[in-house]
This record gives structure tokens, C-alpha cells and sequence, in this order.
């Protein structure tokens, strides 16, 4: 549990410090032909945040010998991607996309998790690990599709706010975790 605790953390310091700096990043990696497409930036960066607690969580079935159970959660994301671009492709276009990305990565990490209970009961740090997300989450989503729009994209206030943000989000997990980081950095 304690990898996984430490790759939510890392995740959802690096998701929220991404969305801050990602216009700041995009002139060095994106032609700026694709700018437009900037939106699913946040849903793709949350969807691969919920792949890799999906990966760290799935060790259940694998250390069991009921990697069926892993061919299970794989279909049933399959399943909800492929019904969800159905609908909503149509509707909004590639957002749908990334949403539907989103929606499938969170369903195979909360499905993994609710199957590990019964199979192999491993105790993570919920509490934390949901509180850590849904402040990055939210504080990613406002930042980005908000705070970009109000303030300007390239305002130094903007950027002032994101690493505002970024500290809070920092000092939540310092505060919470504390006894946890420091014998971290002992070993």
C-alpha cells in the first residue's frame, strides 16, 4: 500500500503542476496548429492518473492467480469506451475522447479496487489517497478550464495562482503526511 500511496502523491502533485505549466510547455513540444486541441489536456493527464493506480491496485489478481479477473476489468473499460465515443462523439467531438478515456480508466481502478476487497483485502490509505485526488482533480479542472479563461493564458497572475495552488495541494500532503515522508527520506 505504501507504493501505491506514494505514486497517488506524486500523481497528483505532478497532474496539478502539469495543468500550471502546460502552456508554458506546449510552445516547446505542440505545433501550434493543434493548439485547439489544448482541452483534453486535463482528461487525458486524470485518465492516465486513474491507469496508473488501476496498475498499482491490480496486483491482487496477479499475486492470486485470478488474472481472469484482469481480462474482466480490461472488457468492461473496452465496453464503456467504445458505448461512451458511440454517444458522444457526435455530440462534442474528440472531448469525447478524452472523457471517455477518463471515465473508463476510473471505472477499471474503482472496479479493481472493489474486487480486491473480496479476493485479496490489502489496506490501503483511502481516506488520503481520495482526499489527495479530489483536491488535484478540482484544483487541475478550475485552474484549467476556469482560471485560464479569467485571467489570461500567459498572466503572470495566472501562473501565480497555479503554483498557489500547487503549494496548497503540497502542503496538504506535508501536513497529513509528515511521519510518513520523513521516514521516506531516512531510508
Amino acid at each position: 500500500p505504501k507504493i501505491t500511496n506514494i505514486f497517488v502523491i506524486l500523481g497528483s502533485i505532478a497532474l496539478l503542476a502539469y495543468i500550471v505549466l502546460v502552456d508554458l510547455i506546449k510552445v516547446l513540444l505542440i505545433n501550434e496548429k493543434y493548439y485547439d486541441a489544448m482541452d483534453i489536456v486535463p482528461m487525458v493527464l486524470i485518465a492516465y492518473l486513474f491507469f496508473g493506480i488501476y496498475q498499482s491496485i491490480s496486483v491482487w489478481y496477479k499475486v492470486t492467480d485470478k488474472t481472469k479477473y484482469g481480462a474482466y476489468i480490461s472488457v468492461l473499460g473496452a465496453v464503456l469506451t467504445i458505448g461512451l465515443n458511440i454517444l458522444l462523439i457526435p455530440q462534442i467531438g474528440y472531448m469525447a475522447s478524452a472523457i471517455t478515456t477518463c471515465a473508463a480508466y476510473g471505472l477499471m481502478m474503482v472496479t479493481s479496487y472493489v474486487l480486491s476487497r473480496k479476493h485479496f483485502a490489502i489496506p490501503y490509505d483511502l481516506k488520503n489517497i481520495l482526499l489527495y485526488l479530489i483536491v488535484s482533480i478540482s484544483f487541475s479542472l478550475t485552474f484549467f478550464y476556469f482560471f485560464r479563461e479569467v485571467l489570461g493564458i500567459g498572466s503572470w497572475t495566472l501562473y501565480l495562482v497555479g503554483i498557489l495552488m500547487t503549494a496548497v495541494l503540497a502542503g496538504l500532503i506535508w501536513i497529513r503526511e509528515k511521519t510518513f515522508i520523513k521516514n521516506l527520506i531516512k531510508k
